[in-house]
């Protein structure tokens, strides 16, 4: 009697042509195209920038700040804008722009008229121009931008004028304070006295007392100095000065 032999068994073989690889592809290369549908269908992460704008104060007879109507655009300006307030009715500053309540913030002023800061909080984040006045009675004002100028007149009569950023007295130009009032200054950003020379002074529309609060005051630089006239004072509450 004779017996076959018995036939090894055939090992399975992963080859390129194997069935079972070929479904081990066609699974890997399924999980690979859904994984990219999911990212093309992610939106696409956007560059945040401003686009600014400039809005204009319309109405002849003055108003309120706040009042919509009052603007071009039919809302109030927001940070992202350029205030202008042109020469309105008679020619010269006769009419009264009155900032009073909340805190807003615009990219810039220019000013023809009289805007006055009589409570709230406006602060300008970039220059001040116009040959209006702003008039600081109450509330509070402030410069916060890198490098600003101003180009107009600033008058303060009660409430705080915070001074930010960096500047120098030619770049603040003119600023008084009427006799007897309790307006507050605070430099809060970088004043350069290269040249110049601030003179404090309570009397005759001076500029009275200064705080120097947080910020920096550099003089002693080409004969930059600091004058104090009829007890008015520079008081360092916190903040660097440096006389050179």
């Amino acid at each position: 009697m004779f017996f076959r032999a018995s036939q090894p068994r055939p090992k399975l073989l992963l080859s390129d042509g194997s069935p079972r690889s070929k479904a081990k592809k066609n699974r890997i290369h399924s999980e690979s195209r859904k994984k990219l549908r999911r990212q093309l269908m992610q939106p696409e992460r956007l560059e945040d920038r401003r686009v600014l704008a400039t809005i204009a104060w319309i109405n002849a007879a003055g108003g309120d700040w706040n009042l919509a109507a009052n603007w071009n655009l039919n809302r109030v300006p927001t940070a992202a804008d350029d205030v202008v307030i042109p020469d309105l009715g008679v020619p010269g500053k006769d009419l009264t722009i009155a900032f009073s309540s909340g805190s807003t913030t615009v990219n810039s002023i220019t000013n023809a008229e009289i805007l006055q800061v009589a409570g709230g909080s406006l602060t300008d984040g970039g220059n001040l121009a116009g040959a209006g006045t702003l008039k600081v009675d109450g509330g509070t004002a402030a410069f916060s931008g890198i490098n600003w100028t101003n180009n107009s007149t600033i008058e303060l009569v009660s409430g705080t004028l915070n001074l930010g950023g960096n500047f120098s007295l030619n770049q603040l130009a003119t600023v008084t304070r009427v006799n007897g009032t309790a307006g507050t200054v605070n430099v809060t950003g970088t004043l350069d006295l290269t040249g110049t020379t601030l003179v404090l002074d309570t009397a005759n529309n001076g500029l009275g007392t200064w705080n120097l609060a947080g910020g920096v005051i550099t003089a002693g630089i080409a004969g930059g100095t600091i004058r104090t006239l009829n007890g008015a004072a520079l008081r360092v509450v916190s903040g660097t000065l440096n006389h050179l």
